[in-house]
């Protein structure tokens, strides 16, 4: 095993497209971190450097205490997952799995027992002499899996491994997959546009967005304390409510504003420093969960017309216009208003405000809030 360390490590094609920039991070030893981000963000171009498949147009790549920018792919000890599976279609799973530790002119003896415990570790023991063209589509991920696993490699690369399957086999990959860096504990970094993906397993994420990491944390961390309006408008299904606005302070009393829409703010901590920004813009985010909903008016409530709601079973999700934005509410699954009727909302304290100029959270890391 070993740590994998990316120090201002730029990507720049034909001399004028910068698709990663100015990198800087480490995945620890035995760390499962995810880079996510949506397409052409720089987290696949990134895994490559990694992997060495594309050469670095400046910075360095470590992996443990070994600088790797001018090493092969085959001398970097890194074993690669793709999502195509890029099995030999004439070779048996047996054979698949056995391929890496052949060209390398493995022992036969040698070969058997490697090959018995990658397909235990992914549960393949019983299709070892089946053909590709035999197997469902998570069977072949599992096959593809078990040969880079043979090679006890001291890094996982994992590029979208899991996107081209259907939601139950997701489901499932990502439970194993999961499952299979605990058992191994070896280091793994696994590129996604999926922020569902990302959250359900890895021990951090390190976000990506025009080529610039905007924040590496833990699955809790970006979702509990988003650093910009990117990651807060990424990370959380539903999503975060933005809306652009100001801060007024109105008899005594401070209150967001945005398009006749009112919200009092009670957060103390938030209201001293807000009084600063008196009359400015901001843009506050808040998760439809963090929005209460009553039939009947409440104190510090905003009646509004519901216009439009989606049963999700568990909970119903509520709509809301705020001049060309839509409010999403997450409502419990007995609460079943009609369109067009008054709702009365009563926002909590978990409110995040960004800056409206540089996007950046105004409370990032202060514990001001709790999203």
């Amino acid at each position: 095993m070993a740590s994998i360390t990316l120090n201002n490590v730029w990507k720049i094609y034909n001399k004028s497209i910068i698709a990663v920039k100015d990198v800087s991070l480490i995945c620890e030893d035995g760390e499962f971190l995810a880079l996510l981000g949506p397409s052409g963000c720089g987290k696949t171009s990134s895994l490559r450097m990694i992997a060495g498949l594309e050469d670095i147009s400046a910075g360095e790549i470590k992996i443990g205490d070994t600088v790797v920018n001018h090493l092969r792919p085959k001398e970097r000890d890194i074993a690669m997952v793709f999502e195509t599976y890029g099995l030999y279609p004439h070779l048996s799973v047996y054979d698949n799995i056995a391929f890496p530790l052949r060209v390398r002119n493995f022992e036969d003896d040698d070969i058997k027992e490697r090959v018995s415990r990658a397909a235990g570790v992914v549960d393949l023991e019983g299709i070892l002499d089946q053909y590709p063209s035999a197997l469902g589509d998570g069977q072949k991920q599992r096959v593809s899996i078990a040969r880079a696993i043979v090679r006890d490699p001291a890094v996982f690369l994992f590029d979208e491994p899991i996107s081209h399957l259907d939601e139950t086999l997701r489901r499932r990959m990502r439970a194993e997959i999961k499952h299979l860096q605990a058992t191994l504990g070896t280091t793994m970094v696994y590129v996604t546009h999926d922020q569902i993906e990302a959250m359900a397993m890895a021990d951090r994420i390190a976000i990506m967005d025009y080529g610039v990491i905007q924040q590496i944390g833990s699955p809790t961390d970006l979702y509990s304390d988003p650093a910009n309006l990117f990651v807060a408008g990424f990370i959380g299904e539903p999503p975060m409510n933005l809306l652009p606005g100001f801060v007024e302070n109105q008899n005594g009393k401070l209150w967001f504003k945005s398009n006749g829409f009112g919200v009092p703010l009670k957060n103390s901590k938030q209201v001293q420093v807000l009084q600063a920004r008196a009359n400015s813009g901001v843009t506050l985010g808040i998760r439809p969960r963090h929005i209460d909903s009553h039939f009947d008016e409440v104190p510090d409530s905003t009646g509004m017309e519901l216009y439009g709601l989606e049963p999700h079973g568990e909970y119903n999700l509520l709509t809301f216009k705020v001049g060309d934005e839509l409010l999403l509410v997450q409502s419990g699954a007995g609460f079943y208003p009609e369109i067009g009727q008054t709702i009365y909302l009563q926002f909590t304290d978990n409110i995040h405000f960004f800056d409206n100029e540089t996007q950046e959270s105004i409370f990032h890391k202060q514990g001001v809030h709790n999203g």
